[in-house]
């Protein structure tokens, strides 16, 4: 779908849609360790429906009542699961149902099955699990599952290591570590698996570098209201800071959240934004913005955010700690560098940061193309700070995250001519 979106000046109040790093570990687990779970505030993005599907594979009976997910149900071998494009549910669902010393057929989207997968795998082979690519995916084997300690690189991805805590609490394989061989990247999703965990009954021990699940008493039941999702929350927070004299408040916001993405109030600040927090929003309102330096590492999805916010700030900004995102649904780095180049910003990738300078006008495109979901947010978000008529393709892709995006940008007045 194409669109034009345009708006002098956006205000209201939206409700962010539940944190997703919460929803897809709730509903996977629960599944796993057959624990009834009631949610609300799911967007039902298209990660969280394959997280739902996978439930239901599992055994589990999935229905919606008075906007909330209800799961319940006894645990089945799924024989086969379909992920999508969702690298959060293959690498955590392979991990526990290899702890369940499940054969399974695990369907991968193109682009998830052309990311790097390959030192998770080789720390489950260590551990008795055998892994063959099959057409579109792979075929796991963990019947000769063992226990015992693992390690991996917490360099990659944060999901390796939590995939592995999975299993270990999966096979009740209290006491063995799990450790951390290089540094851990992006360590707040690490505590959210945690968190989760420890929701369904779990005792588990953090080390500097290690982890180990040393209990389980499973609880009768999970009930939760998700907190408001900060990477979604971004796009509101840049939009508001640059076009809202009156201010946007993003209600269900958790300040004191595990979410690595919180950082975004942080960078704001530091940027100069008009922040009022409150015990469940934030209230931004429109500011001039300073250039500034940005340390993305833990918390990989505010590169796009940024860079919008850096297009329109005074003077230079570096965003840094972004080499890993040359590895996501595509590489981010190479969008955040288009997209800074097309409204006439000068852009260059160097010594893993992203350099912006922002131009003395902005030049809008007349056209701007992205297929990945998070980076057309982000273009529709500077479209609109431009001013300009600007025709973003591909709309509908957006669905894969944040499925409500659109239509809380028509609450906050914004137009949308859709061609």
């Amino acid at each position: 779908m194409k669109a034009v979106f345009s708006c002098v000046s956006p205000y209201g109040e939206i409700s962010i849609p539940g944190s997703k790093s919460y929803s897809q570990r709730l509903i996977l687990l629960s599944a796993l360790f057959s624990i009834p779970l009631s949610l609300e505030n799911i967007s039902y993005s298209e990660d969280e429906l394959r997280a739902v599907s996978a439930a239901s594979q599992c055994g589990m009976t999935v229905r919606n009542s008075g906007g909330r997910c209800l799961i319940s149900g006894k645990f089945r071998s799924p024989g086969k699961l379909f992920v999508g494009e969702s690298a959060t549910l293959f690498r955590l669902a392979a991990g526990g149902l290899a702890g369940k010393r499940e054969t399974v057929e695990f369907r991968l989207s193109d682009s998830l099955l052309h990311r790097n997968h390959g030192d998770l795998l080789n720390a489950l082979a260590s551990q008795g699990v055998h892994f063959e690519s099959i057409p579109r995916g792979f075929l796991m084997d963990a019947s000769s599952a063992v226990t015992g300690p693992v390690s991996v690189t917490g360099r990659i991805s944060s999901q390796f290591v939590s995939s592995l805590i999975v299993m270990k609490a999966s096979m009740g394989d209290f006491g063995s570590e799990v450790s951390v061989t290089d540094g851990l990247s992006s360590a707040g999703y690490v505590q959210i698996t945690m968190d989760v965990m420890r929701k369904l009954g779990f005792t588990i021990r953090s080390r500097a570098s290690s982890f180990s699940v040393e209990s389980f008493k499973p609880t009768d039941s999970v009930n939760l209201s998700l907190e408001g999702d900060f990477s979604s929350a971004a796009y509101f927070m840049v939009l508001a800071a640059l076009k809202s004299a009156n201010g946007i408040v993003l209600r269900g916001l958790d300040p004191n959240t595990l979410q690595p993405d919180r950082k975004m109030l942080d960078f704001m600040r530091q940027a100069g934004v008009n922040i009022t927090i409150g015990m469940d929003n934030v209230t931004i309102r429109e500011s001039g913005l300073s250039g500034g330096t940005y340390e993305v590492d833990g918390c990989p999805d505010l590169a796009l955010p940024l860079t919008v916010m850096s297009l329109f700030s005074k003077g230079k900004s570096e965003i840094t700690g972004v080499s890993r995102l040359r590895y996501k649904e595509t590489d981010r780095i190479e969008s955040m560098i288009k997209l800074a180049r097309s409204f006439g910003a000068s852009a260059e990738y160097s010594d893993n940061s992203v350099s912006i300078t922002p131009p003395d006008v902005i030049r809008a495109p007349d056209d701007l193309e992205f297929l990945e979901h998070r980076s057309i947010m982000a273009g529709i978000i500077a479209s609109i700070a431009s001013g300009s008529r600007v025709v973003n393709q591909n709309v509908e892709r957006i669905s894969k995250s944040f499925p409500g995006f659109t239509g809380m940008l028509e609450q906050v007045g914004c137009r949308i001519e859709r061609l």
